[in-house]
């Protein structure tokens, strides 16, 4: 009787030592601008096509006496790199060192140019070129041009002046400074070392200033307020220089998250990039503010994920296509209309990626950590004090949002506006007929945009499995919604082998199923009595389809909470189809734990046997997979296992 397992149970229960629990995501702010992966996916040739004479030559040019070579120099390097080795192999020769103090030139643009340079070398390279350029000691003439430009720089045109008189050019120097602040978020978003610097030499003093949209304009507010959320991002020293700087300061953050309505993206970005320094500066309490500030926060992350992405890019394939070009016949003014219609999707999906974070974050425990370490002594696993084998909500050990933002949220839901349907549009795949098109000379930038679509939409899983909780079944729609949504997440992620074949928009994915399956269960377990057999035949390959155990682990837990919601209780009768269902995930279950070489999966596929098969009228079903013969097969197996894993660790300490 699988009821009189428990001393099986106990044998193998060292198992789950060290295994880890994770906890809902805590999303930090992604601040490479431009996703080095999309350098990477649209590179055509490798760093070893660069001669190393071509780089000798650069060298010699940003070293030379001559204005003109030096800003030549520093024009080439920025061309250079195409690829993430391409920047990491530029920065090992030791050319930052050379192009760096350029950012002190005495001529203005030689150092727009060297700031261009290394700004686009950290943005290629990503994390780890960050990483060495923070080594080459590239902090130093960066912030000592930032305190200089602080100081001299008046401000004579913003983008505002200059649109109005489409004769002038935007102060070049504006230009600089937004290429040097973002060069600078991209170091601190991938490098403590350079938080740390910033903090010693008072960078937020320095920069404070320069939020003010009406004196030095929007590029220059965006680029200050990207780097001020990640500087003041569980910074306490920076914090605490937010929070003493004057008056002015905090009324123009208010200002940006409490204007009026506006659909301009430059002015959605601004919005909810104060509303994420404003999370920050209460220490991810928001309940701490007033209900107005509240729901101004709330206010900003509705209105950024408002616009349909999609519409805009259709919009933009019919211009490039030629579709759309009435009345502008000159070539010139075809690819600047182009060119903004670009620009102005770039900022809807820096918003509505920085609201997606910002709305998962608030669904975060303060000061919770990704992941923690659970060490079970016995049957029951404990986490924060609390015992996990016992019955709870599931809301239990996660703060709930803010009334006032939850009342933001709620607000004209009947329209299709409610944050969950936001957020749920988020998730869909990008239609096909925007993916396989040819751009001609746009097609570098338009696989661009597809990519950060993609990058979008994990942000939109992580968000929706850390919101789904706080919500209500009302909120979405009532239970058959709920459920049907489940099923829509499913067959887009199964049955078109997204989990199997992108691993980042898998993990998300997969999570937010599983949340929206705890959910069911609590709820409404007799909605997954609707399955047919077919369904579950979905989930049980997917389990083996995804190469990451992270993933497989999360797919057992989602089989365990649809078994043990068909399962029913004792007293009611096991219908055909309900055994059927149970047949196949004990099936797929004591698959996982006679082939998965992973100690701690085959942990959680026990536990979800344990919990399945834990009553007597499941017992034919048991008897049908042979359950337990196959349990005792994989005990000595497993002791052997548990003996050598415990013989490594004594080894170790």
């Amino acid at each position: 009787r699988i009821s009189c397992a428990t001393s099986l149970k106990l044998e193998i229960v060292l198992v789950k030592m060290g295994k880890a629990v994770k906890k809902r995501s805590h999303i930090r702010h992604d601040g490479i601008t431009g996703n080095p992966e999309l350098y990477e996916e649209t590179s055509d040739e490798s760093f070893s096509a660069v001669q190393d004479s071509v780089i000798q030559s650069i060298f010699d040019q940003l070293q030379s006496p001559k204005t003109e070579d030096r800003d030549c120099g520093a024009n080439a390097l920025a061309t250079l790199p195409q690829g993430k080795n391409d920047a990491l192999m530029l920065i090992k020769s030791g050319i930052v060192k050379a192009c760096a103090p350029l950012l002190l030139d005495k001529n203005a643009a030689v150092r727009h140019s060297a700031t261009g340079a290394l700004r686009n070398l950290s943005t290629v390279g990503g994390e780890d070129a960050c990483k060495l350029m923070v080594g080459e000691d590239v902090l130093t003439p960066l912030l000592a041009f930032l305190k200089k430009f602080s100081k001299v720089w008046t401000h004579a045109k913003t983008e505002h002046s200059a649109a109005e008189n489409k004769s002038e050019k935007v102060d070049s120097s504006n230009e600089q400074f937004v290429e040097a602040v973002t060069l600078l978020w991209n170091l601190c978003e991938s490098s403590t070392l350079a938080v740390s610097i910033c903090d010693q030499e008072d960078v937020i003093d320095v920069l404070k200033c320069f939020l003010d949209v009406e004196k030095y304009g929007k590029s220059s507010v965006i680029a200050v307020g990207n780097l001020l959320l990640t500087l003041s991002e569980d910074n306490e020293h920076a914090v605490e220089k937010l929070k003493s700087v004057d008056t002015g300061i905090m009324n123009i953050l208010s200002m940006n998250i409490s204007g009026e309505a506006s659909l301009n993206p430059r002015d959605l970005l601004i919005r909810i990039l104060a509303a994420g320094i404003t999370h920050n500066l209460c220490n991810g309490d928001l309940s701490l503010l007033p209900d107005n500030v509240q729901a101004l926060v709330g206010e900003s992350i509705k209105l950024a994920l408002h616009e349909n992405v999609f519409d805009s890019m259709s919009v933009l394939l019919n211009l490039i296509e030629g579709n759309s070009l009435e009345g502008m016949e000159e070539e010139a003014d075809r690819d600047k209309h182009i060119d903004s219609v670009f620009e102005s999707i770039d900022f809807h999906l820096s918003a509505q990626s920085s609201a997606l974070i910002l709305l998962a974050n608030l669904c975060c425990s303060n000061g919770s950590e990704d992941w923690e370490d659970v060490t079970s002594e016995d049957e029951s696993e404990v986490v924060n004090g609390k015992d996990e084998s016992m019955p709870k909500t599931i809301a239990e050990d996660i703060c709930a949002l803010p009334g006032a933002i939850l009342g933001v949220f709620r607000q004209d839901s009947s329209s299709g506006s409610h944050v969950l349907q936001l957020v749920l549009n988020k998730t869909i795949p990008i239609p096909e007929n925007l993916i396989r098109t040819n751009n001609g000379k746009y097609a570098k930038r338009w696989k661009s945009l597809v990519l950060r679509i993609k990058s979008l939409r994990c942000d939109a899983f992580f968000c929706l499995g850390n919101l789904v909780p706080l919500l209500s079944v009302q909120d979405f729609g009532g239970v058959d919604n709920l459920f049907q949504a489940w099923c829509d997440l499913n067959q887009m992620l199964f049955q078109t082998n997204e989990a199997s074949t992108q691993s980042d928009l898998a993990e998300a994915a997969v999570n937010t199923v599983r949340s929206i399956t705890e959910k069911l269960k609590e709820v409404s377990p007799k909605s997954f009595e609707k399955l047919s057999e077919q369904d579950v035949r979905i989930l049980c390959t997917a389990v083996f389809s995804c190469p990451d155990p992270s993933i497989v682990a999360c797919m057992v837990r989602i089989l365990s909470c649809v078994g043990v919601s068909v399962a029913g209780s004792p007293n009611e009768p096991l219908t055909e189809n309900r055994g059927n269902i149970i047949k196949m995930i004990g099936s797929c279950l004591l698959q996982v734990i006679t082939t998965d070489g992973q100690l701690w999966i085959v942990a959680e596929a026990l536990d979800a046997i344990y919990d399945i098969f834990a009553e007597d009228h499941v017992d034919t079903v048991g008897n049908e997979i042979a359950l337990l013969q196959v349990l005792k097969s994989v005990v000595e197996p497993l002791k052997q296992k548990v003996s050598l894993l415990q013989q490594n660790l004594r080894h170790i300490s």
